[in-house]
């Protein structure tokens, strides 16, 4: 692979909407201002808003298109994609750091075909093959904060819940069904991350339910269930799209949304009577997604991408446009397929094996 240095890439790039409007500030605001911080590490690189104009930070407008050619251009808000597909649509290396999959055509994210998507879990990159099946992926996890430890203190909150961004079921039914049955903790405000890991350090279970953006759009990651592992504390989740990158309950979290809502309790309720007073996987997850591991993989990420670059300035090729499946059976052939699966299909609802 090309190394980094040998490129003559000078710099990276990070597009924010806005470094200061509450409206932005949430946990992938967070996750992309922390890569850009670790990143700037070894590279030099700069973040800089394209919504809004403030002080403290250069707008995408104001810098030179010769300056920004020169370097990586990283892009993660999707809903932004479409336009900011046109005003880069002339800069050679623009990186799409997706925390959810694909929004589609279907709801107006258009990413360009040459764009890399580094993927912030497994999860968005299998959902990215699947629909884009020639698409370049590569996978970059999130860092948790260096602040997300056990602090080995007593634990009084039995159950702690973020409304934000929570379905009616946990709202309308598990949090009223748990009132008056443990002590918990019912979070309706955003709290700086720190206020929220002390909050963390003193809970057993944290309650979280991944929700779908849009149909068919789930959060791709969860950074919460993964910051209270790190914590001690045990996620109890119904582990959709990206939490199943790290949940794997029963060992380090519970599923719920499993059978009907009294089982729902009695596992919340089971899990807070049996925690320890720590996560059986606390270790490795400060591990496996601390800053050490983080720059190990974006070395060996970085170099790839800067591959994938210098190949596609050096001519690179015509894209493949064909769906990666088995080829059709010849015409002459297909009334015996045809006849074939139907008379299997047949043969199962005989045997009443047929599925539902």
């Amino acid at each position: 692979m090309t190394s980094p240095e040998a490129t003559g890439v000078a710099k990276h790039w990070f597009l924010q909407p806005s470094l200061e409007d509450p409206f932005y500030i949430c946990g992938g605001w967070q996750i992309f201002n922390r890569a850009a911080r670790l990143i700037g590490g070894m590279r030099e690189a700069e973040v800089i808003t394209y919504r809004q104009r403030e002080t403290g930070a250069r707008h995408l407008d104001d810098i030179p298109r010769a300056e920004l050619a020169t370097g990586v251009v990283w892009v993660t808000w999707q809903s932004h994609v479409t336009e900011l597909a046109r005003r880069l649509e002339d800069l050679p290396r623009v990186v799409l750091y997706a925390q959810n999959t694909d929004f589609g055509p279907a709801h107006g994210q258009i990413t360009p075909a040459a764009w890399p998507i580094v993927c912030l879990s497994r999860y968005i990159a299998a959902d990215y093959a699947i629909r884009e099946p020639w698409r370049h992926l590569l996978v970059l996890p999130p860092v948790l904060n260096p602040a997300a430890r056990n602090p080995g203190t007593a634990r009084d909150l039995d159950v702690l819940v973020h409304q934000r961004k929570n379905v009616p079921y946990v709202r309308d039914e598990l949090i009223p069904a748990l009132a008056g049955r443990c002590r918990i903790e019912v979070l309706d405000r955003w709290l700086e991350q720190e206020d929220f890991l002390r909050l963390l350090g003193r809970t057993r279970i944290y309650l979280y339910w991944n929700h779908q953006i849009m149909p068919g759009i789930y959060e791709g990651f969860g950074m919460q269930p993964l910051e209270a592992i790190a914590c001690g504390a045990m996620p109890v989740s119904n582990a959709y799209g990206g939490l199943g990158d790290y949940l794997e309950a029963p060992y380090n979290a519970r599923k719920i949304g499993t059978w009907n809502l009294d089982y729902d309790v009695h596992q919340i309720l089971r899990a807070a009577a049996d925690h320890s007073g720590s996560n059986p996987d606390q270790e490795r997850v400060l591990r496996d997604y601390g800053e050490a591991m983080f720059l190990r993989r974006y070395r060996v990420l970085e170099a790839a991408l800067y591959d994938y670059f210098d190949f596609l300035e050096a001519g690179g090729g015509r894209r493949q446009s064909f769906a990666i499946k088995p080829p059709s059976p010849p015409l002459h052939r297909r009334p015996y397929v045809w006849l074939y699966r139907m008379t299997r299909r047949a043969m199962k609802r005989w045997r009443g094996v047929l599925p539902r």
